[in-house]
């Protein structure tokens, strides 16, 4: 590893290495994802060139290349050697935002699409999982509404435990659908919980999340459901403290 990389600084990225950071490559690859999702570039635009990239990123020529070459992989970028790169001309934010490490703050719009997607597909899909439910899946979920217990004076870690509740959650549907589904929106959905989690952790939301554990041990779909309709209700009202917080803050 070249001393370079080392230097990687903090306006930049998020690269700086540690013990038990991911390698510099990865750090890299995450940053530039990051900006692409955020929209720095859109679609068939030029991306700064490489020596323009490693100076504000602070890395090794090596270590942007790799980078690189995974989001080539992925179909977000195209690089023509000697040329340069530039962004697909059929890229779309999604398609990088199935990583939960990821934190990228939605906008109004999209958040609210969170909510919707949520009140689609997880509402109807607790009732599945009231009934397909495995030990094995019990005890995950279990684990994850014991990590947000643990947690509620921490929100990125509640907000973590929290997302780990309900994909367990929809991995008990055993509905290969609604689990790819999920699995695709990975970064967009903690986001969701971030913002939500960020302004207060309700207690009430933590019982509503007991009670539907209860439910899926119960195998009981209507409770489940009921219980899955509470958490998005109390996410709901969180979603309008947010916004009448924001207006207060734009009218001061």
């Amino acid at each position: 590893m070249s001393k370079k990389d080392n230097k990687m600084n903090n306006t930049g990225s998020t690269a700086k290495r540690s013990r038990n950071s991911p390698g510099v490559a990865k750090a890299t690859h995450r940053q530039i994802k990051i900006w692409l999702i955020e929209g720095r570039w859109g679609p068939e635009d030029r991306l700064p060139s490489e020596a323009e990239l490693t100076k504000e990123l602070g890395v090794s020529r090596n270590s942007l290349q790799k980078a690189l070459k995974w989001l080539n992989d992925a179909g977000a970028i195209i690089t023509l050697k000697g040329s340069g790169s530039w962004v697909s001309k059929d890229f779309a934010p999604y398609m990088l935002r199935d990583d939960p490490n990821l934190v990228v703050r939605l906008n109004s719009e999209e958040f609210k699409y969170m909510l919707e997607f949520r009140q689609s597909v997880e509402l109807h899909g607790v009732g599945l999982a009231a009934i397909r439910a495995t030990r094995a899946d019990l005890l995950a979920i279990s684990r994850a509404l014991d990590a947000m217990k643990a947690s509620m004076s921490d929100a990125p870690a509640y907000s973590r435990a929290e997302s780990e509740f309900h994909f367990a959650v929809v991995e008990a549907t055993h509905n290969v659908i609604y689990i790819r589904a999920m699995n695709a929106i990975r970064g967009d959905y903690l986001a969701c919980l971030d913002e939500l989690n960020g302004a207060d952790i309700s207690a009430d939301s933590l019982v509503a999340h007991d009670e539907l554990l209860q439910a899926l041990k119960n195998n009981d779909p209507e409770a489940a459901t009921r219980a899955m309709q509470r958490i998005l209700i109390l996410s709901g009202l969180a979603d309008q403290a947010i916004k009448a917080k924001r207006a207060m803050s734009n009218k001061a």
